[in-house]
């Protein structure tokens, strides 16, 4: 993302977060329930991770670190569903800050791009080795 971009993710989530609770239910009203996870569940998944890891976007290496206990507290859906998410982030952030304009939209696009890719990799990885089990001596 270039520097440009970042700062405009930046500054119109500041804003956004300014209207927590109306982004967060306009996030929800675009997601369905995933595998037993409602979508209020969802969207509060989806809000405190754009708000952790937004901050990160100018430090690919940092934000790949903070990502991984986030990606652990996403319930196991599928990578359609992170499409879906991130559609429910832009129509949340239409909702609270108004239609966004195309460069602003391209801004978050990327943005999303790149955290989707991040936590489908720790996520949606189904030849990785299964984690091994640590038993006492």
């Amino acid at each position: 993302m270039s520097p440009e971009q970042i700062g405009i993710v930046a500054g119109s989530w500041r804003m956004a977060t300014g209207q927590r609770a109306l982004l967060l239910g306009a996030m929800g009203e675009r997601l369905g329930d995933c595998d037993g996870w409602p979508a209020d569940a969802r969207a509060l998944w989806l809000l405190d991770a754009v708000t952790a890891l937004e901050p990160l976007l100018s430090r690919p290496a940092e934000l790949a670190e903070a990502a991984a206990p986030i990606a652990t507290c996403r319930r196991t859906c599928g990578r359609d569903n992170l499409v879906d998410e991130g559609d429910a982030l832009l129509a949340g952030l239409d909702h609270v800050l108004g239609p966004l304009d195309e460069r602003a939209r391209r801004a978050w696009r990327q943005a999303w791009h790149l955290l989707a890719e991040i936590i489908a990799g720790m996520t949606l990885a189904p030849f990785a080795p299964a984690p091994q089990k640590v038993t006492a001596p």
